[in-house]
């Protein structure tokens, strides 16, 4: 995980904590922010958070189904910290496919 995407996700999990929300939900809001309105409030830095917080998203969505399968997504993905955004969003085909 990147440096931008460890402050994402903290930042991320401080509000679902707070708000008593589910961390995908705060984290697709992040996404959804940095897409939109976020454009005009960092205008040189937008596109890097938005692909951090897209990253961020699969890769939630990765542990996520793994959990359903009762499996460990880092023990049972290679390199799964380093996967990208595609590759994420793969191994969540994947795992559907796999689920049935």
């Amino acid at each position: 995980m990147t440096k931008l995407e460890r402050e994402l996700l903290k930042e991320c999990e401080t509000i679902a904590t707070h708000d008593n929300m589910r961390l995908a939900d705060v984290l697709r809001d992040c996404h959804r922010f940095w897409c939109g309105p976020g454009r005009s409030m960092k205008p040189r830095g937008w596109a890097t958070r938005a692909a951090a917080a897209a990253r961020l998203v699969a890769r939630n969505a990765v542990i996520d189904g793994h959990l359903e399968i009762g499996s460990d997504a880092a023990l049972e993905v290679e390199n799964f910290d380093r996967l990208t955004t595609a590759e994420l969003t793969d191994e969540v085909a994947y795992l559907a496919d796999f689920q049935g």
